[in-house]
């Protein structure tokens, strides 16, 4: 799986996992075990499910900008987030998206 990054002054860089197929956008994280530094890149995509996920996730919602439209933090097994505004979309660990200071209105930029 094609991996891009985003490097960030102080803490270091986030490997995103791409998903960019329709299995793969399905699937996400469901049955991954990933590292506090690595999350998942889903595009295009402007929801999300967290059925039959064992662990919560932190969802941060990126525009065709890479500008940060919403987050929904914190998001438990079994439910379903969803962003109008979104083009793609980051999953992470729980508590991730704090971690990594993601804040709405903000612009990332992913290399790789």
């Amino acid at each position: 799986m094609k991996s891009v990054f985003i490097s960030i002054e102080g803490k270091g860089e986030l490997e995103l996992l791409m998903a960019d197929s329709w299995w793969l956008r399905f699937r996400g994280l469901l049955g991954r075990v990933i590292s506090p530094s690595q999350g998942m890149l889903i595009t295009p995509c402007r929801s999300v499910h967290t059925m039959w996920m064992s662990y919560s996730i932190d969802v941060v919602y990126l525009d065709k900008e890479n500008s940060i439209v919403a987050i929904k933090r914190d998001l438990k097994p079994w439910k379903f987030s969803a962003c109008s505004e979104a083009y793609n979309l980051i999953e992470l660990l729980a508590g991730q998206a704090e971690f990594w200071c993601f804040k709405e209105g903000n612009t990332i930029e992913i290399s790789g």
